[in-house]
C-alpha cells in the first residue's frame, strides 16, 4: 500500500500498528510520524504514539508529544484527554483532574473525559 500510495497516511499508520504488534516500537513511531506528518488530524494514531511512549515506560515523552499537539492546535481537547490518561497511569491525580476538566472545557462531548475525571474524583 505505502508503494503504491507513498502519501496515503493510513498505510504508515496501518504498519506501525503492525510494527506495535510486533513490540518493534521504535520502527512504529517512525510510521506513525510519517503518518501524523501526511495528516496531523489522525486521532487514533496520535494515541498510538502515547501508548507506545507508555509501553516503553516513557510518560515524559509521551507528554512532551501531547504537548507538541497542543502547540499546533490549542484547542485540541483530545491531546488534553491523552494528557490526562497519562498523568491518570502515573498517580498524578490533580493533573490528570485538570487535564480532563480542560479538554471537558474545549469539547463538552469528550465522554471519555467525564469519565475519567469521574473516576478522580471518587478517590
Amino acid at each position: 500500500m505505502i508503494a503504491l500510495q507513498p502519501d496515503n497516511p493510513g498505510g504508515y499508520a496501518q504498519r506501525g500498528l503492525l510494527y506495535r504488534l510486533q513490540k518493534k516500537y521504535s520502527q512504529a513511531l517512525v510510521d506513525y510520524e510519517k503518518a501524523l506528518s501526511l495528516n496531523p488530524q489522525l486521532k487514533d494514531v496520535a494515541a498510538e504514539v502515547v501508548a507506545v511512549h507508555m509501553i516503553n515506560k516513557h510518560p515524559d515523552q509521551a507528554l512532551a508529544f501531547c504537548r507538541t499537539l497542543l502547540e499546533r492546535d490549542p484547542r485540541d481537547a483530545f491531546a488534553d484527554n491523552l494528557m490526562g490518561r497519562i498523568y491518570l497511569s502515573t498517580q498524578k491525580l490533580e493533573l490528570a483532574k485538570k487535564s480532563f476538566e480542560t479538554a471537558i472545557g474545549k469539547n463538552p462531548e469528550l465522554l471519555s473525559s467525564y469519565v475519567r475525571a469521574g473516576v478522580i474524583r471518587k478517590q
